[in-house]
Order: structure tokens, then sequence, then C-alpha cells
């Protein structure tokens, strides 16, 4: 089942009574109830939004990614439960036991899956994609020749007709809606990660000592092309839009129930992440070789 996803700009309170949530609008008195467990999703952007005790129990005991945005409306925070699958612990072992071959193979596998995904998003919107497609055939082991990097070059130079445009964090429009885009994408693969019994701290690429979502991280580069064909059809269709606005995040929420292909099946996006999740969770355990990546089909923006 396709869980829902919900986005609460108003200043409300959220309870729970007979396992339903409850949405109380603080100025209007309207309420509102959504079964908890068809939600999979769920962000959080008014200062003013309270919750009880039994809300976040609920929220963590159903597994639903709760985002917590700040007074920018820019994602902050996402609460995460520490009980996701029966056989976490074993799992757990073979992450941090994984050897350094075991790694290598499978980011090559997740950046040959990237490159061939941000060349279809090329391809679909009558950009220049030869390239990326021969590039895709040098990955190594490891990204060791760092094809992602020279891919991410080509990309994004055909992809924005924007002049002097950089993918960067912090950088100019419309980086701003990249960066959003990909905070829901993360924050459905931690969710998945998590109901596989993984643990999204520990990366088979990203090591930052920093970073919680080291592996959300890793496995979400093949999902980002999603979001920025999503980001670009966006602009093309809003051109007087150069901001974040609630247009945007209402839309950017249906990324999550888009449709990918996974293994020539069309999955929404967010049963996807499962396939995902729990091929990787069996790459680790030494089941299966293959991460089960999503791809980008012909004609699909």
């Amino acid at each position: 089942m396709i869980k829902r996803s919900i986005y609460i700009e108003s200043e409300c309170h959220l309870s729970i009574e007979n396992e339903q949530l409850k949405i109380s609008n603080k100025s209007t008195g309207e309420l509102n109830s959504l079964p908890v467990e068809d939600l999979g999703f769920i962000m959080l952007d008014n200062r003013m939004i309270t919750y009880t005790h039994c809300a976040l129990q609920k929220f963590a005991e159903y597994n639903i990614a709760t985002i917590i945005c700040d007074e920018k409306h820019l994602p902050i925070s996402m609460l995460n439960p520490l009980i996701g699958h029966s056989t976490q612990t074993a799992t757990y072992k073979s992450q941090l036991n994984s050897s350094e071959s075991i790694k290598n193979n499978l980011w090559k596998q997740t950046i040959i899956a990237k490159i061939k995904n941000q060349a279809k998003v090329l391809k679909n919107n009558g950009k220049e994609s030869i390239f990326l497609n021969n590039l895709v055939k040098n990955v190594k082991s490891g990204d060791s020749n760092n094809r992602e990097a020279i891919a991410a070059k080509h990309y994004w130079k055909e992809l924005f007709d924007i002049p002097n445009f950089k993918r960067e964090r912090e950088g100019i429009y419309p980086n701003s809606l990249l960066n959003y885009s990909y905070s829901i994408i993360r924050a459905g693969i931690a969710r998945a990660l998590i109901a596989s019994g993984l643990l999204p701290t520990i990366g088979i690429h990203h090591q930052n000592k920093y970073n919680y979502m080291c592996l959300a991280d890793d496995i979400m580069e093949p999902y980002r092309p999603f979001a920025d064909a999503f980001v670009y059809q966006f602009i093309k269709d809003n051109p007087e839009i150069h901001s974040i606005n609630k247009d945007f995040k209402l839309q950017a929420l249906k990324v999550l129930t888009s449709d990918v292909k996974m293994r020539n099946l069309i999955r929404p996006m967010m049963i996807a992440f499962s396939y995902t999740t729990s091929s990787l969770a069996k790459c680790i355990d030494g089941k299966q070789k293959l991460i089960n990546f999503p791809e980008i089909t012909n004609g699909t923006k």
C-alpha cells in the first residue's frame, strides 16, 4: 500500500485517538483525522505546531518519516525510530564488517545507476546525453576514476540554461528547489533503510563523522535525477517563480508517488525505496550481488 504524504503549514495541534492522527487547527478550530497506519511522510512547517508525546511515539512506531522545518521553511531535522526490523542487529553487524571490496562494488553500482538516470533526464528533455551514456561504461570499482564528478559537470551544464549555474548547496537558484526536493527523497530513503534493518549512519561511500545519514546519502544518488526532472519541469511551467513557495512544496511531495521503473515493473517511488533498501540489505548480508535501483523511463519528466 502506498503511504500518504502530508504537509502541515498551519498552527495546529497533533494528537492520537484510537490509532487516528487528530489535526486540530488552533486558529479555526477545524479538526481533521487520518489513520496513523496510512501515513508514510509528514512535513511540519510551522513553529507553532504542537504535538503530544503519544503522537511522536506513534510516528516512530509506524516508521513515519517526520520532517521538521526551520523558520525559513526548510527541512532541518527528521525523526527516526530506533527499531525498524526484527533482524536489524545482525544486519548492523554485517554493515560494520563489510569489506572495502564489497563497498566499492556497491558504490560502483550506485554511480552507474545515477549516471544512467541523469542521461535519461537529458534525453527526455531534448538535451545531449550521448556523453553520459558513453561515460557510464567506464565507471571503475569504488568510482576510483571519479566518473560521478565528470558526469555532473556535463549534466548540470546541459540541463539548466542558466548562466554560471553550479550545483552547490548554498548556490544560486534553482539550487534551493533542488535541495528541498532532495531532502524529501532523503527522508523517504532513510525510512526505508530503517524498515530494512539497516543503519542509516553507516555509509558505503559517504563517511563524514558529522553526518548521521551517510547511507541514505549513498543510496539516494540514483533517485536524485527524478527530483532534477521534477525541478526542471516546475521551472519550465512556472518561469515567474524563483523561490520555494507553497505550490512548489505541495508538488515536491508528489515526487514520492511518481512512477519509477524497477526491473521492468512500474512502481511508485515510495514503494521503490523499499525494493532498493531490501536488496541492499541482502547484498550486505551476502545473499545477492546487485542492488535494485530505479530507472527513469523514456518520456518520464
